[in-house]
């Protein structure tokens, strides 16, 4: 697979790849939002963070779960 990125005025940005193409709005950074590494800053809390990284972590057990099973004739093995 190429990619091509495409930089239009200031920050705007375009990426082809395939049969797909995306093109920012704001740009690469939204306008008005300072660089912080601040979860309050972009309306976030370390609850939700966590609970999303305990959902990935069980997503991903699920997953590996499902690999490693083998299913005959309606019978989980």
């Amino acid at each position: 697979m190429e990619i091509k990125v495409n930089f239009f005025d200031k920050l705007r940005l375009e990426a082809r790849f395939d049969d797909f193409t995306v093109v920012t709005v704001d740009g690469v950074w939204p306008v008005g939002h300072a660089a912080s590494a601040d979860l309050v800053s972009w309306g976030l809390s370390a609850g939700s963070m966590a609970s999303s990284e305990d959902r990935a972590k069980a997503e991903r057990a699920e997953q590996q779960q499902r690999r490693t099973q083998v299913v005959f004739a309606g019978v989980t093995m």
